[in-house]
């Protein structure tokens, strides 16, 4: 059915106005690194395997390993096992680890007691499961964040990392 010259000139200025939206959107996109940076972690608080209250913000001054991680998955039990050796190898850095189970308050202290785990365990809320945490959606498993002292996101990457690239991201955080 042929458009009539009154409908074809609104679809035009229905085209013309959603580039010049997107035109615009595109000029004010946010490069990774500051989407990252405004990352608000001063106010990421979730309840340990121990049945304290971790808060983020109380960790400036020091470097922050997050790991977001799943006790039944193969490859987050590689890397919780490298950040536990990485523990040992850098004094004074923090390592956080985010259990994201949906029973992670039963599993977590097993998973701890089988695996010798030192660091924190974190058990993730439904909010950080569901994406609405200040972290946003954790794309997969697992799912490594690196912060400065002063709680800025400075890195994170899904997956295993190797261990001299790890290091190389915790260099550039400092």
């Amino acid at each position: 059915m042929p458009r009539l010259p009154a409908e074809a000139a609104r679809v035009r200025k229905l085209a013309a106005l959603m580039l010049a939206l997107a035109a615009a959107g595109c000029a004010h996109a946010k490069s990774p690194e500051q989407v990252l940076a405004d990352i608000d972690t001063a106010r990421y608080m979730l309840p340990t395997d121990t049945g304290e209250t971790f808060a983020l913000g109380q960790q400036r001054g020091h470097e922050v390993v997050m790991i977001f991680f799943a006790t039944w998955c193969v490859p987050c039990l590689a890397e919780v096992t490298q950040l536990q050796k990485l523990t040992a190898r850098e004094p004074g850095l923090e390592v956080v680890g985010v259990v994201m189970d949906l029973d992670a308050a039963r599993s977590a202290p097993t998973f701890r007691q089988t695996t010798g785990v030192t660091y924190p365990l974190l058990i993730a809320d439904d909010v950080t499961r569901s994406g609405d945490s200040v972290f946003g959606r954790v794309p997969a498993l697992p799912t490594t964040v690196v912060i400065d002292k002063d709680g800025v996101v400075r890195s994170a990457f899904t997956g295993l990392v190797p261990d001299e690239d790890l290091d190389k991201l915790i260099r550039a955080a400092r």
